[in-house]
């Protein structure tokens, strides 16, 4: 049977480093819907910004 080399140098994740938490922001549902949001303005300002210099 082949097996698959182990790394000694990865160690496995800590319960406490699972919980952690983002940034500035409750949870990353926020940074999802901010990061989304942002996009959808940049098409919006980018479609209006072709239609007034075509």
């Amino acid at each position: 049977m082949i097996t698959a080399p182990q790394n000694k140098f990865i160690e496995p994740m800590q319960e406490d480093q699972q919980d952690e938490r983002p940034p500035l922001f409750r949870n990353w549902r926020i940074w999802y819907a901010l990061v989304i949001g942002f996009l959808i303005l940049l098409i919006v300002f980018f479609y209006f910004f072709t239609k007034h210099f075509a």
